[in-house]
């Protein structure tokens, strides 16, 4: 429990993604990084000939899984989370922690738009039971209209309302 999180496994679990459809993914979050309890959320499609990873996390953890950041908000420091999106393995362990498809669908967005819906995330401070991955994964899922439910675990998921 008291692993240093930047050592712990980080390796693909060979998920069976299809380039033409999107995917929410979660994985049980353990330690400080990676036993809180709770899930650490993502969602993964392919775009510009590549799998890219939306979650909300930060350059840090971006950095010790030798991606690279191709989109966070440029006012948040080195450890502070915001919307990211990065060319991590989409099903990679997270920090040990073996994740699974919670929901998937066809891929009928474009990469403009996701960063649009990053652009706008309403929330400017992290706070761990608040505001947090699933929160952020359950904006996401609600500005693109998917309509998936929530995993068991997801500590900050909520139904975000038809008027925001």
């Amino acid at each position: 429990m008291f692993k240093d999180w930047r050592l712990l496994d980080q390796s693909s679990v060979g998920l069976p993604l299809h380039k033409d459809y999107l995917y929410y993914i979660h994985s049980r979050a353990w330690a400080l990084k990676g036993c809180l309890g709770g899930t650490h959320s993502w969602i993964t499609f392919y775009s510009n000939d590549q799998w890219l990873v939306l979650e909300l996390t930060d350059r840090e953890t971006i950095e010790i899984q030798n991606a690279n950041l191709l989109y966070a908000w440029s006012n948040v420091g080195y450890q502070e989370h915001s919307p990211t999106i990065s060319n991590r393995i989409p099903d990679a362990k997270w920090f040990g922690s073996t994740p699974v498809i919670v929901a998937s669908s066809l891929n009928n967005f474009k990469y403009e738009e996701i960063v649009t819906i990053c652009k706008n995330y309403p929330v400017t401070e992290f706070k761990l039971v608040t505001q947090n991955c699933n929160t952020f994964i359950s904006y996401v899922i609600h500005k693109l209209g998917l309509g998936f439910k929530r995993p068991l675990r997801s500590i900050g998921f909520r139904k975000w309302k038809t008027a925001q």
